[in-house]
């Protein structure tokens, strides 16, 4: 809810054009987010990075036009999915930086943020924990 006020107040009406503008940016970055997720997860496989790069791109092109996405990008309420997708991917990013990482406080920093991004993706949808 807090979001659609802050897209009414940026616009300065109440316009639909706006909202699907701003769900379709959020969609955009929610395809970006998981274009980095498997970048990180598939560069581990032994793959070249030629490979790397056509799966992640493919895997990324392939969930932005997915029609099972339709309803969420088109509709003005489904901006809950949106965010909370991206919140998931945001989630897996940081926790394997974690996880990834050396040192006393990076990891830690990571992981902490990582449990944050999984109870903000929860705030805007229950199935934010499992997306």
């Amino acid at each position: 809810v807090v979001t659609f006020r802050w897209n009414r107040w940026l616009s300065g009406q109440l316009n639909a054009r706006h909202f699907h503008i701003v769900n379709m940016a959020l969609h955009s970055l929610a395809s970006v987010a998981l274009c980095i997720v498997l970048r990180t997860f598939v560069s581990r496989g032994g793959v070249t990075k030629s490979a790397e790069y056509d799966v992640t791109v493919l895997a990324s092109i392939l969930f932005a036009v997915h029609p099972v996405h339709v309803e969420s990008v088109a509709g003005v309420v489904g901006r809950a999915d949106l965010l909370s997708s991206l919140c998931y991917f945001l989630v897996l990013f940081y926790y394997d930086k974690g996880a990834q990482s050396s040192g006393q406080f990076l990891p830690l920093f990571y992981l902490v943020l990582s449990a944050i991004l999984c109870g903000v993706a929860m705030l805007f949808k229950e199935q934010g924990r499992s997306e």
